[in-house]
């Protein structure tokens, strides 16, 4: 068993079979890291760019809002580490779509709901407006993974290699 990511990611590039699978690939495997580090950079400094918010809270509400968000993202570099494993197969691209639609869902009206706080500072709207809309667009990148996945399961060639090899 091979740790090192790119073991995977190069005989995942080598196999895909059209340009929909490579296509599937960068867009899956840059979705996929790119969570896992956004979700180590948050269990480590829970806080960062959030500093507007947790000024004017209670030490109660930002340990409850700090413990959930270290708890979320553990599950999350867990999972998306799991789901780096299974590749561009249409079933995990489906899995990981269907994790972040259930992540989002959970995370986007906590967004709404985080004004309403006892001592939330009101002037970190803009804050709040962003990471609900950078959630928003994150639901449709493992989307178009998926559209690409499908697309590569569909002109994967089926069949025995005498069956799929060019006559001669």
């Amino acid at each position: 068993m091979h740790l090192n990511p790119m073991y995977h990611l190069r005989n995942a590039w080598n196999a895909a079979h059209s340009i929909w699978g490579k296509i599937a690939i960068v867009l899956f495997y840059a979705f996929i890291w790119l969570q896992i580090i956004w979700a180590a950079q948050i269990v480590i400094w829970p806080r960062a760019g959030w500093e507007c918010f947790y000024e004017g809270l209670s030490e109660y509400a930002a340990a409850g809002i700090e413990s959930y968000l270290v708890a979320m993202n553990i599950l999350t570099i867990g999972f998306y580490l799991y789901a780096d494993r299974g590749g561009i197969k249409v079933w995990n691209v489906v899995m990981v779509c269907f994790f972040n639609t259930w992540w989002s869902l959970i995370m986007l009206p906590g967004f709404k709901s985080m004004n309403e706080l006892e001592g939330a500072p009101q002037g970190c709207d803009d804050i709040l407006n962003v990471a609900s809309f950078v959630l928003k667009m994150l639901l449709w990148w493992p989307i178009a993974a998926l559209l690409c996945s499908v697309m590569e399961h569909i002109n994967t060639p089926t069949g025995t290699l005498a069956e799929t090899a060019p006559i001669v």
